[in-house]
């Protein structure tokens, strides 16, 4: 979404710089409500929740975009306050995501695991791109629904094809890596030998 604000911002509801500013406040208010919730119920059936998260944000982009239709106040007001739901979504996607690859990635792995965490970057570098071109081409509203469908299939898809992952429960993965970190690590003790010194009068191998 930040990808096409400043599009939506300038050429679609009109309202400039000041309120591009106001749009992505709005987005970040969204985040932090989201984020304080996650922290605060710490949900464990991410492999139901993820899916329907990526869905919802799909309809929420859908919804945004066609609210920028609607004549007057209402297609201002009702754009705005979508903003708040495409932030909260976002952060809940964010943070549950890499919470589910800490609780899923074996100890020896999750260090590798994790930098591919950073390669979020050079994907949302390019599907700027991309939305950039297509927006050129097809106009920004298309491209921000074409997204959104592609969101909403992309979530019901998981969600209906992988019964597996579906079924995942971060609470029960946290309960089997306890269990496997409570298990003895395998590595033998290695008894330090005592050493004393030889009294005056005798040698270490014990002869007077």
């Amino acid at each position: 979404m930040q990808v096409f604000a400043p599009l939506f911002a300038v050429e679609v509801l009109d309202i400039g710089r000041g309120g591009l500013g106001m749009m992505l406040s709005i987005t970040g208010v969204g985040a932090l409500v989201a984020a304080l919730y996650v922290a605060n119920q710490q949900p464990t059936r991410l492999g139901l929740i993820l899916p329907l998260d990526v869905a919802a944000f799909g309809v929420a982009l859908i919804l945004f975009t066609g609210s920028t239709y609607l004549p007057g106040t209402w297609g201002l007001a009702i754009p705005m306050a979508l903003m708040l739901a495409i932030g909260a979504l976002q952060t809940v996607f964010m943070s549950l995501s890499r919470s589910l690859m800490v609780q899923v990635a074996p100890d020896e792995m999750r260090g590798r695991i994790l930098s591919f965490v950073s390669l979020d970057r050079s994907m949302m570098a390019f599907g700027g791109a991309a939305g950039g071109f297509l927006a050129g081409a097809y106009g920004v509203q298309i491209t921000q629904i074409a997204f959104g469908i592609v969101c909403l299939v992309g979530g019901l898809l998981v969600l209906v094809m992988t019964p597996g992952f579906r079924a995942f429960s971060g609470q029960g993965a946290a309960h089997r890596r306890s269990r496997h970190t409570d298990e003895p690590a395998g590595i033998p003790s290695v008894e330090s030998r005592s050493f004393s010194r030889p009294t005056p009068g005798q040698t270490e191998d014990g002869d007077s």
